[in-house]
């Protein structure tokens, strides 16, 4: 009985050391991780259903980081015409993910004035979010 009492005493500590790494790492991420941007810009923000109303992308020497990592696009330029459907493929590790997370906004492009996303004349770094991930879809996969 005092076998099964010290099993079951060493589990529930390992469990307690686990979930305080955990509230660790969300009290880090929380004061660390800078915010995202705003959900509305208000007089910048297209009107709700106006934009984007042809769909054309380009992307003009894009270059985006995770955090103080290494940048994952280096000058990336490309252009998608209006109505046009692809594809973006390659191997892993290429920055097909990333692409899709700099068009969203999800993290930002490198601030060095160089680089943007432009979808129908306007720049996706002056539209707040809300406006931005209701105006464009992606389908991974």
């Amino acid at each position: 009985e005092i076998t099964n009492f010290l099993k079951h005493g060493g589990r529930m500590i390992a469990q307690v050391e686990a979930d305080f790494s955990s509230v660790e790492r969300v009290l880090d991420y929380a004061d660390n991780v800078e915010p995202e941007a705003p959900d509305v810009i208000p007089g910048a923000d297209p009107p709700e259903g106006s934009w984007p109303s042809r769909g054309e992308i380009c992307v003009n020497d894009a270059s985006m980081r995770y955090r103080d990592g290494p940048l994952v696009l280096k000058g990336v330029s490309f252009r998608i015409k209006a109505g046009e459907k692809i594809g973006v493929v390659g191997r892993t590790g290429s920055g097909k993910s990333s692409v899709m997370i700099a068009l969203l906004r999800i993290a930002e492009l490198e601030q060095d004035g160089k680089g943007s996303i432009v979808i129908d004349g306007v720049d996706v770094s002056s539209v707040g979010t809300r406006a931005l991930r209701t105006g464009i879809s992606i389908i991974p996969q």
